[in-house]
């Protein structure tokens, strides 16, 4: 005999179900608009949809930041199968997942699709649409002057940005032991706000810096707000100096501010 407990169940389970294809076929609709695609290799339309589902999810949590950067531009999003597709269409590093450029005509995103399959078989979203996603909106507020932001910083926002949620949870404490137990491997002040992750960079090395890019922001949007970080990144693009802006908008250098996480790490 069937409970009503189980006839509960069922039913929040159905509900959650059918609101949640709501969501992604209104996600869907939208972002067929705001991207092109262009797919190299096997990329299946279902893992094409779940990767512009994840991209326009993304896109949406940084609503304020998008629009107060203006119109999108023409983001181009090239798909590949798998990693190592991408890889050797690229050539780049064997440690890179993804990858934006930007340019003022046009924004491109690189990135493996995600994967295929049913509401009950499909794994969970990769956090590589909404990192990159977070590039986009980057660039779409530097326009040229988006060499003129360090590495750290960018990778920062976008590492911060992406792991949000409950979801992403066990992957954050993940990285956040990794980083702990790799910590006499932590990358000095000069090194760390100086670094740009070369292809021939041990992978290693890369892990331990995009790690510390995550706990270094989290830090400082803890401590802080995330807030200043994007008004940085506008002052930045109408000719500011990326140090000075930083120091006025939490009144520490990038460089006291790093050594003080240390510290607290």
């Amino acid at each position: 005999m069937v409970s009503l407990a189980m006839l509960i169940t069922l039913g929040v389970g159905l509900g959650r179900f059918f609101y949640d294809k709501h969501v992604d076929d209104n996600l869907l609709e939208n972002a067929v608009v705001d991207f092109a695609i262009i797919n190299h290799g096997s990329v299946s339309a279902d893992s094409q949809n779940r990767t512009l589902i994840e991209l326009e999810r993304e896109k949406r949590q940084l609503h304020t930041q998008v629009t107060a950067s203006g119109p999108l531009q023409t983001v181009q999003v090239h798909l590949f199968a798998t990693v190592a597709d991408y890889q050797k269409f690229t050539g780049w590093a064997t440690w890179s997942g993804a990858y934006t450029r930007c340019s003022p005509r046009v924004i491109e995103v690189y990135l493996p699709a995600e994967k295929a399959g049913s509401a009950f078989t499909r794994e969970a979203p990769t956090s590589g649409p909404a990192h990159e996603m977070v590039h986009v909106v980057e660039c779409q507020i530097l326009k040229e002057r988006a060499d003129f932001v360090p590495s750290w910083f960018a990778e920062g926002l976008a590492e911060y940005e992406s792991s949000k949620g409950f979801s992403k949870l066990p992957d954050r404490v993940m990285r956040r032991v990794s980083l702990w137990w790799n910590r006499n491997k932590m990358m000095t002040e000069d090194e760390f706000l100086n670094y740009y992750p070369s292809e021939s960079e041990p992978a290693e090395r890369v892990a331990v810096f995009y790690n510390s890019c995550l706990e270094f922001m989290r830090y400082i949007s803890a401590r802080f707000s995330e807030d200043p970080c994007w008004t940085i990144l506008v002052d930045v693009r109408n000719g500011g100096i990326f140090e000075e802006e930083f120091t006025s908008a939490f009144g520490q250098s990038p460089n006291n501010l790093y050594l003080e996480w240390l510290k607290s790490f």
